[in-house]
């Protein structure tokens, strides 16, 4: 519109001049400024009708979520069924199984004992306690066959570094259960895949195919350094594919004031088609050669951000041969967090989920980099990303509740019908929609 625009101070002349001309048309015209009838303003029934809508809208969008939800859940249980069967990877501490790294180049056992085994009713045990909150653990091979569990003992601050050097240039297989009190790390440059009957359970779980360096990882952790030029993980070669079945989830928080955990997938290339869940966490998929990594929301070193987790930016080199894909065919559902995928080619062709309380919100990051002006994000028919309302005991003051409704995407609330995921999974356990 032609002319200059200027802000009006609620209930100042200019206001009132404003509304009454806005009333005056709406009298003449029979039509509010926004087209809508001025009738709907003063007609219980016109009223009522667009509520019901609305409230048709809502329903029908939750019927469609639950769905996609209970069909996911139905082909994963089918999925880890089939893939309990048959032959796999040798158990335990063995060759082509779990198997400590012994070259004089590359060897390297620091904070942490030497494994121990034991078998009982036909379930191997493989023990590692941690000694120190920063361990790195130097592996031939690194593959958990299907009778095996992984346990490490660790505070939950700590982490653990399991760098696989092997000369054969494997991927590593993941078959059975890895254990975690605290950070699990899996670093296997030639590639990571976790089978259909793969179940990991840890605190937070980092794997990647990009290599990490002993000082980049004692002295800075996962993090780039305060002018963030230099990549934390470098040269991923591999992939990681998280196969249908698979299980991948983080140690829900204690209380509403502490913050999950978080699943952190990070290769030349990265599918899910398994089950990921961080609940009050983050899941990110970054697909690429080098990787970014920042502290995310409330941290000084990255006072701008607005995520709750962790920050990836995927770089791809110049004459890469990456490809950069990141798809998402399975469920992923981070209550209260964050769903991130990011890469050159984006696919969210499964169930993304995340919910928003009363405390925090949720967010969903579709992502290619600034940079890369031939990225894409596509999103898959049948697909389902939603945020929803959480189920949650906490109040809040009105502008508090207001506040965490604007926050939804997507998903809207008539009088008193709220959507939450808890709600959700045990619909879909149901069957009933």
């Amino acid at each position: 519109m032609p002319g200059a625009a200027h802000a009006q101070q609620a209930f100042s002349s200019a206001w009132f001049a404003a509304k009454g001309a806005a009333q005056s048309t709406a009298a003449s015209t029979g039509y509010l400024p926004n087209g809508m009838p001025a009738s709907s303003l003063t007609n219980p029934a016109l009223q009522q009708q667009k509520a019901n809508q609305q409230l048709q809208t809502s329903l029908n969008n939750l019927s469609i979520i639950a769905r996609g939800i209970a069909a996911q859940q139905a082909a994963q249980q089918a999925a880890r069924l089939a893939a309990g069967g048959g032959t796999g990877m040798p158990d335990g501490l063995a060759d082509g199984g779990l198997k400590v790294d012994t070259d004089s180049l590359t060897k390297g056992w620091l904070n942490a004992g030497a494994p121990t085994q034991s078998t009982t009713g036909g379930q191997t045990t493989v023990e590692i306690r941690q000694t120190a909150d920063k361990a790195i653990l130097n592996w031939e091979t690194f593959n958990v066959g299907k009778n095996t569990l992984l346990r490490f003992y660790q505070d939950a601050s700590w982490s653990v570094l399991n760098r696989i050097n092997d000369p054969l240039a494997r991927p590593s297989q993941i078959q059975g259960q890895i254990k975690g009190d605290g950070q699990v790390m899996i670093v296997n440059r030639n590639g990571v895949i976790f089978s259909g009957s793969s179940q990991i359970n840890t605190r937070s779980l980092v794997v990647s195919t990009a290599g990490i360096t002993d000082a980049q990882y004692r002295d800075k952790g996962l993090y780039v350094d305060v002018n963030g030029t230099q990549p934390s993980f470098t040269n991923a070669l591999g992939k990681i594919e998280v196969q249908t079945g698979a299980q991948l989830s983080t140690s829900a928080p204690g209380s509403a004031t502490q913050g999950g955990g978080y699943v952190l997938l990070m290769g030349s290339e990265v599918s899910n088609a398994g089950q990921i869940n961080t609940p009050g966490g983050q899941v990110t998929l970054a697909a690429g050669d080098d990787f970014f990594i920042r502290k995310g929301v409330g941290t000084s070193g990255n006072t701008t951000s607005t995520t709750r987790g962790n920050e990836v930016s995927a770089r791809l080199n110049a004459g890469s041969t990456a490809s950069g894909n990141v798809v998402n065919t399975g469920l992923i559902t981070a209550s209260t967090g964050d769903i991130t995928m990011t890469g050159h080619a984006v696919v969210q062709a499964g169930v993304a989920v995340s919910t928003t309380s009363v405390g925090a919100r949720g967010s969903i990051h579709l992502l290619n980099s600034a940079s890369d002006a031939g990225g894409s994000v596509t999103l898959g028919e049948g697909s389902t990303t939603a945020i929803l309302l959480d189920q949650s005991g906490a109040t809040a003051l009105d502008s508090q509740r207001d506040a965490a409704i604007r926050n939804l995407d997507g998903v809207k609330t008539t009088n008193n019908i709220t959507a939450n995921f808890d709600n959700l999974s045990s619909i879909a356990d149901r069957g009933d929609l």
